[in-house]
């Protein structure tokens, strides 16, 4: 799949001259440039799903399916004139795991089957994301461990001393360095 391609298509679609080059796809709306940066597309066998933002709370995540049908989901947001700090965009199995940041709080949600669903909202300091288990270390210094495995989204919520104790392997990252390793979307076609 040349998901680059794929998305070009889909913004020539909606109407939009765009540009390829140097791991961005750009393109110019009545309300500025915009662009689609490499690390905000997540691929996975036939799944493509990307950020597409605009100023003026104007966000959505994309999501193609093989079939052609494109779903937009509207980021949530109680501020969407302050905009988004878009953070995080990756497949685990089936689900599409989306995190970003707007004025007062942190969203993670998960996208599954057409059903979106909020997994937390709120201040994270410090995430840990597995294949099958996301860790939120909150402001109140405890742990909200959700886990993806099951059918059913599961929720558990433990102190931090019970986590260090139950989860001594788990090594959680500050928040603000959430990243994703994508480099190989820079040249994949």
């Amino acid at each position: 799949m040349n998901f680059w391609k794929e998305i070009e298509e889909n913004l020539w679609d909606e109407g939009f001259d765009v540009l390829n080059e140097n791991g961005l796809i750009e393109w110019e709306s009545e309300k500025g440039n915009h662009s689609i940066e490499y690390k905000n597309i997540s691929i996975d066998k036939n799944k493509l799903a990307w950020y597409q933002g605009e100023e003026y709370g104007r966000s959505w995540v994309k999501i193609k399916h093989s079939n052609g049908l494109i779903l937009n989901w509207k980021l949530k947001s109680n501020h969407s004139d302050y905009g988004f700090d878009f953070r995080f965009i990756k497949w685990i199995g089936d689900k599409l795991i989306v995190i970003y940041t707007e004025k007062h709080n942190d969203y993670v949600f998960s996208i599954e089957n057409l059903i979106v669903t909020e997994l937390y909202s709120g201040n994270i300091s410090e995430i840990k994301l597995t294949d099958n288990v996301i860790y939120i270390k909150k402001e109140n210094e405890t742990v909200e461990l959700i886990n993806l495995e099951t059918d059913q989204i599961t929720f558990s919520n433990m102190t931090i001393n019970d986590f260090n104790i139950l989860h001594q392997n788990v090594e959680l990252k500050p928040f603000w360095n959430l990243a994703l390793d994508k480099e190989y979307n820079k040249n994949y076609s």
